[in-house]
């Protein structure tokens, strides 16, 4: 293994323990949970509105130019 693929496995592994740490003790409060999933929820509903925007707009771009 090279230098620079054992620092980026150190760093990786540093930042793994220190998330799992992270969660661990977060857990043990449960305050502020239910602000925290329905944060989560309003952005997994946006992105989901903003991906069929997305879709609806490129489907009536294509056929705009059909007509063209």
């Amino acid at each position: 293994m090279t230098q620079l693929n054992q620092t980026i496995t150190a760093y990786l592994t540093v930042a793994l323990v220190s998330l799992r740490r992270w969660l661990g003790t977060s857990r043990r409060g449960e305050r502020g949970s239910v602000t925290l999933e329905h944060l989560i929820w309003a952005i997994v509903i946006i992105a989901v509105v903003a991906i069929a925007a997305a879709a609806i707009t490129a489907a009536i771009n294509r056929r705009t130019d059909l007509l063209n």
